[in-house]
């Protein structure tokens, strides 16, 4: 899987090199917004973040162009759990949130095809380094004996990937000449967290990272 991200990339980076001296125009700007992500795992739901970060765009002509960025983008995962069970007319309940957020260089390098002159339909390749990831995690019950506790604590590297490729696809509208709006969904191809087994029993399924991108930029 490496090798292949790796001889995708170096293809990549050759096309657009190769076209950048056949464009017709070139501009850049910055752009931010809105990150609601989760992970691939049972009792995940979307976590709010966001992206901030710059482009640079190369048109070829009016019905293409490639648009490389490099971007912050805080992603992450929240888990909710509740129990709930009555005994002898007594209601109990154990209740956990654990919200984990991870701080992320991204790379999207989006080909963009304009069926007409301010609709951008986009797709590519995204190239991902986690700087570092942390984790709040709450707990509540009124169980007898049980302690309720708050705590913030950070993720072990060595339990997740530091890098992550992925394919991304979206829209973006051009209000003005000058500023964007658009949408784009991410998806993890390579695991945030590996398989792990013991034996030929799979404890736990690897880990794929979903994100949802909402974003206004602007163009100079």
């Amino acid at each position: 899987m490496k090798k292949m991200v790796l001889v995708f990339a170096a293809s990549v980076i050759t096309l657009f090199a190769a076209q950048s001296v056949k464009a017709q125009n070139f501009t850049f700007g910055v752009k931010g917004g809105l990150n609601l992500s989760m992970w691939t795992i049972d009792e995940s739901s979307l976590k709010p973040g966001f992206h901030i970060g710059g482009f640079a765009n190369i048109q070829f002509n009016e019905y293409l162009a490639i648009q490389p960025e490099l971007m912050y983008s805080m992603m992450g995962n929240r888990i909710h759990e509740n129990e709930e069970v009555k005994i002898l007319g007594n209601e109990y309940y154990a209740e956990l949130t654990q919200t984990t957020t991870s701080h992320n260089i991204v790379v999207p390098v989006m080909v963009q095809i304009m069926p007409i002159p301010a609709l951008k339909i986009e797709v590519g390749p995204q190239f991902g380094f986690n700087l570092g990831m942390s984790s709040h995690i709450k707990f509540e019950t009124n169980v007898a004996g049980q302690n309720n506790y708050e705590r913030d604590m950070d993720v072990e590297k060595d339990t997740y990937n530091l890098f992550e490729f992925g394919i991304a696809a979206g829209l973006s509208y051009d209000i003005t000449k000058n500023i964007i709006v658009g949408a784009r969904y991410n998806y993890g191809i390579t695991p945030l967290a590996d398989e792990t087994k013991a034996g030929d029993v799979v404890l736990n399924e690897a880990t794929h990272t979903h994100n949802i991108m909402i974003s206004l930029g602007y163009r100079f």
